[in-house]
């Protein structure tokens, strides 16, 4: 999981996909999709800094940080990115 968490967030150089604050790697990554699809790749994890990690579980705003990953994700990887199984 250190592997994959470090490579997302060379990948998404240090920044929260949703904000554009740094976010250091010792943060921990955000598969999307959540919950019961989640799963260990690079094209279904983003990095979230802390407070948009806490908005995409936790809040009203969900769905925007939500779209944000998910056309963040596809914009990368095409279909594949944010696919649920």
């Amino acid at each position: 999981m250190r592997k994959l968490n470090d490579a997302v967030h060379e990948r998404d150089e240090w920044k929260c996909v949703n904000c554009g604050q740094y976010v250091d790697n010792s943060e921990k990554i955000h598969h999307e999709p959540c919950g019961v699809h989640k799963s260990d790749e690079i094209t279904k994890a983003v990095t979230l800094c802390r407070c948009c990690h806490y908005i995409r579980h936790h809040t009203g705003d969900a769905a925007k940080v939500r779209e944000k990953c998910v056309n963040y994700l596809r914009a990368l990887y095409g279909d594949l990115g944010a696919k649920k199984e």
